[in-house]
């Protein structure tokens, strides 16, 4: 409840569940927002539950000592996409339809936890290996990404589309040390979860390099 990382709210529930402890009013400690009468209780957002990662569900038999708090939306994620870390399952058409009603920004975060957990990026590639990539309103050159090959596939815009554009993954540490860099030097940018209309975020090849990086430490703990 003293953790620096977690938000100044989280750590007011917790406190004050700790001190109604102490008087006898409750026998133990509630994850955050999971009160009975929380706001948003009946909303998306449930607030936080114990999830298993993606490469050690709970089905398998593990136990909890590698799950983590996320909150209700990316737990139902963990359990929709499947339990082979090189094997995706198939994307509920709601799940992707809640997940392009979201911002970019938010889009954004979802990519970096989603990819940082399960190791993989996503892009479309023409033939063998032309990557797509296309120039925005500004002239820049935009590698687009997604987390997920059913994301990527219903965001590919029609003239890549008619080009024979399909998903192809990238693995996260190639990715990492060999794409980044190589975009980096081309003066290339990442565009993340585009969706059909063409909105989406750019973020610089450094950017993206600390996201992943950052994310990646967070669940190597």
């Amino acid at each position: 409840m003293n953790d620096p990382k977690a938000s100044s709210a989280d750590r007011g529930w917790l406190k004050n569940d700790a001190r109604h402890i102490k008087y006898g009013n409750k026998s133990g400690l509630r994850l955050p927002r999971n009160g009975r009468k929380s706001p948003g209780r009946k909303a998306k957002d449930k607030g936080y539950e114990l999830a298993h990662p993606y490469n050690a569900p709970a089905s398998k038999g593990n136990n909890y000592s590698g799950a983590k708090l996320k909150n209700h939306a990316d737990h139902l994620d963990c359990i929709d996409v499947g339990t082979n870390m090189k094997s995706m399952g198939r994307m509920h058409e709601k799940q992707i339809e809640n997940l392009l009603k979201q911002t970019p920004h938010n889009r954004y975060e979802y990519f970096i936890r989603y990819c940082a957990d399960f190791e993989q990026v996503w892009g479309l590639v023409v033939g063998e290996d032309n990557w797509v990539i296309f120039k925005d309103d500004n002239g820049d050159e935009i590698f687009p990404l997604w987390s997920h090959p059913d994301l990527a596939d219903t965001c590919c815009f029609d003239e890549h589309r008619k080009m024979g554009a399909i998903p192809q993954a990238i693995d996260l540490d190639s990715f990492i040390q060999n794409c980044i860099p190589d975009m980096e030097s081309a003066g290339v940018y990442f565009g993340i979860f585009y969706d059909k209309l063409r909105v989406g975020l750019v973020v610089t090849s450094e950017e993206l390099k600390i996201a992943l990086e950052e994310e990646g430490s967070a669940w190597d703990g």
